[in-house]
């Protein structure tokens, strides 16, 4: 049985995963959201002391997100019923009720080459009898969530979609390449400080092809790598 439960998630946590179901709302947005409003309780009642649509607007617009500092820009949340933090918003899927789906970001299978590792990938999850969804992940490249098995309605052409309970895992895949200009560029810090921030659990960095041409010695790639092994305290390299 999968459940969201108040005794494994704080309320910081399941507010970053509500934000982050909004439109507009990348993790950055998110942490500078909570940052200044810590739970949703504390949000809503800002809206509620603002007297117009405008001010409304401007409650967290002029935010600071990223490490570049950028504003959050026009109002995100105008309904604060879209954060409504009450039970009904938490719900229950038994075994028989859901189904393990992975979650591939649409940056790792895109490519118009035709014998491209990213279409291998795709290729190979099929041959596995994996069940994976591409789509835009603001956060690592893999994720699971449990998708709730649903049934065609009378009535309907398609079928409606099932709620997701996103899972404790994330995964961060990087070449050693790929480390090396995220290192000299930057992302690399960043996606660590997002992985870390993004209220999972059990985050992954996945680095492969060790031994390959970089731009940097393999000795600083090495050292990077145990850093991260040795300064996360929730998850792995």
């Amino acid at each position: 049985m999968i459940t969201l439960s108040p005794n494994d998630l704080t309320i910081r946590d399941v507010f970053v995963k509500q934000l982050l179901q909004l439109n507009g709302v990348s993790i950055d947005k998110a942490l500078a959201i909570i940052e200044k409003y810590s739970t949703p309780s504390s949000l809503i009642e800002a809206y509620k002391q603002c007297d117009s649509e405008k001010e409304k607007e401007n409650l967290i617009s002029n935010l600071k997100f990223g490490l570049n500092k950028r504003n959050v820009g026009p109002a995100i949340i105008s309904n604060s019923q879209s954060l409504d933090f009450s039970s009904s918003n938490q719900f229950c899927l038994r075994p028989e009720q859901y189904e393990i789906v992975l979650c591939v970001d649409n940056c790792e299978t895109a490519s118009g080459e035709p014998n491209s590792r990213k279409l291998m990938l795709q290729n190979e999850l099929r041959k596995n009898g994996v069940t994976f969804d591409i789509r835009k992940l603001h956060v690592g490249d893999y994720a699971w969530v449990a998708r709730e098995k649903v049934s065609l309605i009378p009535g309907q052409l398609r079928l409606p979609k099932g709620r997701e309970l996103v899972l404790d895992h994330i995964v961060e895949r990087k070449r050693m390449d790929d480390l090396s200009s995220s290192i000299k560029d930057g992302r690399f810090h960043e996606q660590k400080f997002r992985m870390k921030e993004c209220g999972l659990r059990h985050p992954i960095y996945l680095v492969e092809e060790i031994g390959t041409s970089t731009s940097l010695p393999e000795s600083t790639l090495i050292q990077a790598i145990s850093n991260t092994q040795s300064t996360s305290h929730q998850g792995n390299a």
